[in-house]
């Protein structure tokens, strides 16, 4: 009998340890993702005007333009914070074949026209 108590209290413990290590990783992840919700602005607000600007002016972008142009690699963040400002922009998935014969996906945001 004594020898089962002291399987069953090890084999506890080893599960106490680990529910009290996970319930410590998520408290960190948690604290982590607190920098991110508190941050307001993804890309700086000149470069946001300049992106809607260039909206306004051409009717759509895409992250080659965005990153020849504004130096800018993420684009959905932008046109996300566009969209919350209440800019209509719609999503275009185009697939392109590259010379090696793969199929790569474009997308273009363009900008809907306000009728």
């Amino acid at each position: 009998m004594g020898f089962l108590k002291d399987i069953w209290n090890t084999i506890f413990r080893k599960t106490v340890k680990k529910t009290d290590v996970l319930s410590i990783e998520k408290n960190e992840k948690k604290e982590n993702l607190k920098h991110f919700k508190n941050k307001k602005n993804v890309v700086g607000n000149k470069t946001k005007l300049k992106i809607k600007q260039y909206l306004k002016e051409n009717g759509e972008i895409n992250k080659a333009i965005s990153i020849e142009k504004f130096k800018i690699k993420s684009l959905q963040n932008v046109i996300w914070e566009l969209r919350k400002e209440g800019m209509k922009i719609k999503t275009c998935k185009h697939y392109i074949k590259t010379p090696t014969g793969k199929t790569k996906t474009v997308i273009d945001y363009k900008l809907m026209s306000s009728k």
